[in-house]
């Protein structure tokens, strides 16, 4: 992850290509622990009333929609970006839950199976491309190795949450040890010197814990330790920050890379 671009990957006196990516910031983050907040009151509401096959078929056809948008858009555009991890989210769900249920493995199982799924694709990206920097996904190959990291993270991540028991009310005081996770994560990256891909990625799988473990806090009634908001009322408002928050890099463009800029750890 070292700065500039790989040797011979760029033809001499070429316009450098925008990464479809944004800037790895507050914000990003933020949006991604929002995101998997939003998650935890539609799920069980749509399979009961859509029921499985057209459930599935929906979201299907939305994240394809969604991919072939940020697909064919030429630069990082807040728009495409973000309804794409949005549905990458819900993919990563079902690609978890949907082993757990329709094939019987253990979520243990699960989160093993994503997590060298995971690795196998970051190999593979780095063999390939030479990089592994988000700052450099300026390329379909480069774009489609992290469409497909993310998916295999979130999905690794919600294996995580059953296995931790996050969607208990007794996993509610877990949120502390998420919170504690995934800071140490950070400062690990910040001050110690961890690699800013690993430190990437780990934040990218804790996030859906982390992101479960405050939306359930505040949906939770008081004897259980929460503030008694409800599920829907706290799905709601974290997606309408969601919407809020990509509104204003949509308009602020504060998260988007110049052409050209070094490629430097996420």
């Amino acid at each position: 992850m070292s700065g500039g671009r790989p040797v011979g990957s760029v033809p001499a006196g070429a316009p450098e290509a925008v990464s479809k990516i944004p800037m790895v910031t507050i914000w990003f983050w933020l949006i991604r622990v929002m995101l998997a907040g939003a998650g935890v009151a539609w799920p069980d509401y749509v399979y009961q009333h859509l029921g499985q096959v057209v459930a599935s078929g929906v979201i299907c056809v939305a994240l394809i929609a969604a991919l072939a948008a940020q697909f064919r858009a030429q630069c990082y555009r807040a728009w495409f970006f973000w309804p794409a991890i949005a549905m990458i989210s819900v993919a990563g769900t079902e690609a978890a839950n949907g082993l757990h249920v329709k094939l019987g493995l253990p979520y243990f199982a699960v989160a093993l199976l994503y997590l060298v799924l995971l690795i196998a694709l970051l190999v593979w990206w780095r063999s390939r491309e030479g990089t592994l920097s988000l700052r450099m996904i300026d390329s379909m190959p480069r774009e489609a190795f992290f469409w497909a990291a993310a998916l295999a993270a979130y999905a690794l991540g919600t294996a995580i949450v059953h296995l931790s028991g996050v969607v208990v009310p007794g996993g509610l005081a877990g949120l502390w040890t998420w919170v504690a996770v995934t800071g140490c994560v950070a400062v690990a990256w910040r001050w110690f010197g961890l690699g800013p891909v690993l430190a990437f990625w780990s934040c990218y799988v804790l996030t859906r814990p982390l992101g479960t473990s405050i939306a359930l806090r505040l949906a939770a009634g008081r004897g259980e330790g929460g503030l008694g908001l409800g599920l829907w009322p706290v799905s709601a408002g974290l997606a309408v920050g969601v919407v809020i928050m990509v509104t204003y890099l949509a308009v602020s463009h504060s998260d988007a890379l110049a052409p050209g800029i070094a490629a430097v750890p996420p």
